[in-house]
């Protein structure tokens, strides 16, 4: 049963990888009881000599399949410092003592606070619509991008819906990913 339910999933999969030049693999976790299988769906994908991995967890039995959240993400050596952390506005963001920037974009900054090093760099990314109009026709986005002073900087788009991504919304996902790692240059 478990192989049925997986099927369809190992489809979408292939479908994929058949768009690009793209390194799938699908991993099967160990088992943490409860009678489910847990496997992890990659796929890697690089942009400009940075390597982009999609990830997805899935679990299987009782005649069920849950898939988690996906994930984008890159990390990669970078000579700039970069912090940035995008939300959707709460009337609660006054106890977050944290210091905002805005986006440039009137709509945009009525909806989301940004948080961001440089403060030009929170305006940099913003400022391309494709990425704007990401958040806010996807309220299950979540985007974070930071440097150590080991000068690694990690890229993390994560988009909290659990289920089974078409392969054109993934595809979507991925071309704003690009985009986003092209102000990082």
């Amino acid at each position: 049963m478990n192989n049925e339910l997986l099927s369809s999933w190992r489809k979408s999969l292939a479908e994929l990888s058949g768009r690009g030049n793209f390194k799938v693999e699908i991993i099967k976790n160990p088992s943490m009881g409860h009678g489910l299988d847990y496997y992890t769906f990659a796929l890697v994908d690089s942009y400009k000599n940075r390597e982009i991995t999609i990830k997805q967890l899935v679990k299987v039995g009782g005649g069920r399949i849950f898939y988690s959240f996906l994930i984008l993400e890159s990390a990669f050596e970078s000579s700039h410092h970069y912090k940035l952390s995008v939300w959707q506005k709460s009337p609660f963001d006054f106890l977050l003592p944290i210091k905002r920037v805005k986006s440039g974009n009137i709509d945009f900054d009525k909806i989301f606070s940004i948080s961001s090093i440089p403060d030009s760099f929170g305006a940099t990314v913003f400022n391309d619509v494709k990425i704007r109009n990401l958040l806010i026709e996807n309220k299950f986005i979540v985007l974070n991008i930071s440097s150590s002073k080991s000068r690694i900087a990690l890229v993390k788009l994560k988009s909290m819906e659990t289920k089974l991504y078409p392969t054109a919304e993934i595809l979507k996902l991925l071309e704003i990913f690009k985009v986003i790692l092209s102000k990082m240059e």
